[in-house]
Protein backbone atom coordinates (compact mmCIF):
# COMPACT_ATOMS: atom_id res chain seq x y z
CA UNK A 1 0.00 0.00 0.00
CA UNK A 2 2.71 2.44 1.04
CA UNK A 3 4.94 1.74 -2.31
CA UNK A 4 1.51 2.45 -4.31
CA UNK A 5 0.23 5.36 -2.43
CA UNK A 6 4.00 7.10 -2.93
CA UNK A 7 3.49 7.14 -6.30
CA UNK A 8 1.23 10.07 -5.69
CA UNK A 9 2.62 11.22 -2.74
CA UNK A 10 0.78 9.68 -0.42
CA UNK A 11 1.89 7.32 2.21
CA UNK A 12 0.28 5.00 4.41
CA UNK A 13 0.17 4.45 8.39
CA UNK A 14 -0.99 1.63 10.12
CA UNK A 15 -3.24 2.06 13.34
CA UNK A 16 -5.21 0.71 16.34
CA UNK A 17 -8.99 1.63 15.68
CA UNK A 18 -9.75 4.57 16.55
CA UNK A 19 -7.40 7.48 16.86
CA UNK A 20 -7.67 10.60 18.23
CA UNK A 21 -9.14 13.65 15.48
CA UNK A 22 -6.61 15.83 15.95
CA UNK A 23 -3.87 12.74 15.27
CA UNK A 24 -5.97 11.88 12.00
CA UNK A 25 -6.04 15.54 10.40
CA UNK A 26 -2.29 16.13 11.47
CA UNK A 27 -2.07 12.50 9.39
CA UNK A 28 -4.05 13.94 6.18
CA UNK A 29 -2.38 17.36 6.23
CA UNK A 30 1.04 15.72 5.68
CA UNK A 31 -0.66 12.85 2.98
CA UNK A 32 -0.64 9.97 5.15
CA UNK A 33 -3.62 7.71 4.74
CA UNK A 34 -4.46 6.05 8.03
CA UNK A 35 -5.31 2.36 8.02
CA UNK A 36 -7.17 0.77 10.77
CA UNK A 37 -4.65 -2.65 11.43
CA UNK A 38 -8.49 -4.13 12.88
CA UNK A 39 -10.27 -6.32 9.98
CA UNK A 40 -14.22 -6.48 10.61
CA UNK A 41 -16.37 -9.45 11.84
CA UNK A 42 -18.05 -11.47 9.25
CA UNK A 43 -21.59 -10.61 10.49
CA UNK A 44 -20.23 -6.86 9.61
CA UNK A 45 -19.53 -7.68 6.04
CA UNK A 46 -21.38 -5.33 4.60
CA UNK A 47 -20.88 -2.15 7.01
CA UNK A 48 -18.70 -2.01 9.94
CA UNK A 49 -19.39 0.45 13.63
CA UNK A 50 -15.41 0.63 13.34
CA UNK A 51 -12.65 1.76 10.97
CA UNK A 52 -11.16 -1.57 9.49
CA UNK A 53 -8.28 -2.46 6.59
CA UNK A 54 -10.88 -3.44 4.21
CA UNK A 55 -12.85 0.16 4.50
CA UNK A 56 -9.75 2.17 4.54
CA UNK A 57 -7.52 0.36 2.06
CA UNK A 58 -10.10 -0.53 -0.76
CA UNK A 59 -12.40 2.55 0.17
CA UNK A 60 -10.14 5.35 0.62
CA UNK A 61 -6.85 4.76 -1.15
CA UNK A 62 -8.26 4.51 -4.69
CA UNK A 63 -9.89 7.82 -4.89
CA UNK A 64 -7.05 9.19 -3.37
CA UNK A 65 -5.14 9.00 -6.63
CA UNK A 66 -7.63 11.51 -7.96
CA UNK A 67 -5.44 14.95 -7.79
CA UNK A 68 -8.23 17.22 -6.92
CA UNK A 69 -9.41 14.97 -4.25
CA UNK A 70 -6.01 14.48 -2.95
CA UNK A 71 -5.39 18.40 -3.15
CA UNK A 72 -8.72 18.69 -1.24
CA UNK A 73 -8.23 16.20 1.64
CA UNK A 74 -4.57 17.24 2.68
CA UNK A 75 -5.71 20.74 2.57
CA UNK A 76 -8.90 19.49 5.14
CA UNK A 77 -6.45 17.77 6.90
CA UNK A 78 -4.06 21.34 7.79
CA UNK A 79 -7.56 23.13 8.44
CA UNK A 80 -8.58 20.37 10.78
CA UNK A 81 -5.34 19.97 12.72
CA UNK A 82 -5.20 23.20 13.54
CA UNK A 83 -9.42 23.24 14.89
CA UNK A 84 -9.18 23.78 19.06
CA UNK A 85 -10.59 20.31 20.70
CA UNK A 86 -12.70 20.87 23.53
CA UNK A 87 -13.52 18.50 26.32
CA UNK A 88 -16.41 17.80 24.85
CA UNK A 89 -15.03 16.77 22.04
CA UNK A 90 -13.01 14.66 23.46
CA UNK A 91 -15.97 12.72 25.14
CA UNK A 92 -17.92 12.59 21.71
CA UNK A 93 -15.12 10.78 20.64
CA UNK A 94 -14.61 8.80 23.56
CA UNK A 95 -18.33 7.66 23.24
CA UNK A 96 -18.02 6.43 19.83
CA UNK A 97 -14.82 4.56 20.06
CA UNK A 98 -16.65 2.67 22.97
CA UNK A 99 -19.84 1.90 21.45
CA UNK A 100 -18.21 0.93 17.95
CA UNK A 101 -15.87 -1.06 19.98
CA UNK A 102 -18.78 -2.57 21.75
CA UNK A 103 -20.47 -3.06 18.54
CA UNK A 104 -17.16 -5.89 16.80
CA UNK A 105 -17.67 -7.07 19.79
CA UNK A 106 -19.09 -10.91 19.84
CA UNK A 107 -20.49 -11.36 23.17
CA UNK A 108 -21.97 -7.99 24.26
CA UNK A 109 -25.42 -7.68 26.53
CA UNK A 110 -27.65 -5.71 25.23
CA UNK A 111 -27.44 -3.60 28.62
CA UNK A 112 -23.97 -2.63 27.79
CA UNK A 113 -24.61 -1.51 24.15
CA UNK A 114 -27.97 -0.10 24.92
CA UNK A 115 -25.68 2.29 28.11
CA UNK A 116 -22.77 2.88 25.53
CA UNK A 117 -25.89 4.04 23.24
CA UNK A 118 -27.43 6.25 25.95
CA UNK A 119 -23.94 7.75 26.85
CA UNK A 120 -23.57 9.06 23.27
CA UNK A 121 -26.78 10.59 22.77
CA UNK A 122 -26.31 12.63 26.20
CA UNK A 123 -23.44 14.25 24.73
Amino acid sequence: MNDSLKQIGWGAATVDGFIPPVAFMEFQAHKVLVIAADIRQIEHMEYTPAPDIIHESSGHAPIIAEPEYATYLSYFGEIGSKAMFSYKDFELYEAIRHLSILKEQAHVSPHELAAAEEKLQHI
